[in-house]
């Protein structure tokens, strides 16, 4: 478990962007898909409305620039009987074919048919190959959806770097923490942090001046403490230096060189509190 607010905040942004970008991916892309597969179709009945106006005896020959697999096929509808149906027939119709847009064949070989009747009877069939206009739609739909695999990334990027300004505040606060000196504890100003940070640098404040009052007694005391004791350490200074004037063994005067030792050692370290604590 991340124990980092940024972190935390950071994964949860970034995967609500990429669930988002991924729905609105797949819906987007749904949605382009359909939208050319019916302009496919109004294409086809735009074919199909020349090609009944205009009957033809024959099939169109195929073009030479043109994909056999891209071409638009426009068959005459003939009847059962006539023999030539399925030799001039390049769309696989069936004899009870009805109007309108339709799919026929199977397996690969799928067609998206328009069938038309004539006034005078006669019926004319349009079709292309289902395959590439699948092909021509899910291209079209990929270059929709295009934009938002550029757009997660930067808005991912974008993310990152306003969490950072965002938290910006918060080291700076313990940058000037850092700053504050022991004997001297300044509170954090409140002036131009975020309004979410006021309750929890007033509670540092209080904090602070708990802790100053804390410290400035500590001072008081060893003060104190320094000036009653400088008296009677003044006074066994005294004695050991009228001692040092006497007739000692040497033994004695080994400790009373000890004595003298721990007694400037006392009066300096007092000496030190007591102007501590003047500060």
């Amino acid at each position: 478990m991340m124990s980092s607010l940024r972190a935390r905040l950071f994964v949860g942004l970034v995967a609500i962007i990429l669930m988002t970008g991924l729905a609105a991916g797949l819906v987007t892309f749904r949605w382009a898909f359909d939208e050319a597969i019916e302009l496919q179709d109004a294409i086809l009945l735009q074919v199909g409305a020349l090609a009944a106006a205009n009957p033809a005896q024959a099939a169109l020959p195929p073009q030479r620039d043109v994909d056999i697999e891209a071409r638009v096929v426009v068959n005459e509808v003939r009847q059962p009987q006539d023999r030539s149906a399925s030799e001039d027939s390049v769309l696989p119709l069936p004899p009870d074919v009805p109007d309108g847009l339709q799919i026929i064949g199977g397996g690969g070989r799928q067609w998206r048919v328009l069938v038309r009747t004539r006034a005078d009877g006669s019926r004319v069939a349009v079709g292309q190959l289902t395959a590439y206009r699948n092909e021509i739609a899910s291209g079209s739909a990929l270059r929709t959806v295009l934009p938002f695999a550029v757009l997660v990334p930067c808005l991912m990027l974008l993310v990152g770097l306003v969490i950072r300004y965002s938290f910006r505040p918060v080291s700076q606060l313990a940058a000037k923490l850092d700053a504050s000196g022991s004997e001297r504890l300044s509170e954090l100003p409140l002036d131009g942090m975020p309004e979410e940070l006021h309750p929890f640098i007033a509670s540092i404040n209080r904090l602070l001046r708990r802790v100053a009052v804390m410290l400035d007694q500590q001072r008081r005391f060893v003060a104190d403490a320094a000036h009653e004791l400088r008296s009677p350490l003044t006074a066994l200074s005294l004695q050991a230096e009228n001692l040092d004037h006497a007739q000692l063994a040497p033994e004695s005067r080994a400790r009373l060189a000890v004595l003298q030792s721990g007694i400037r050692r006392t009066a300096h370290l007092f000496g030190a509190a007591s102007g501590a604590g003047e500060i």
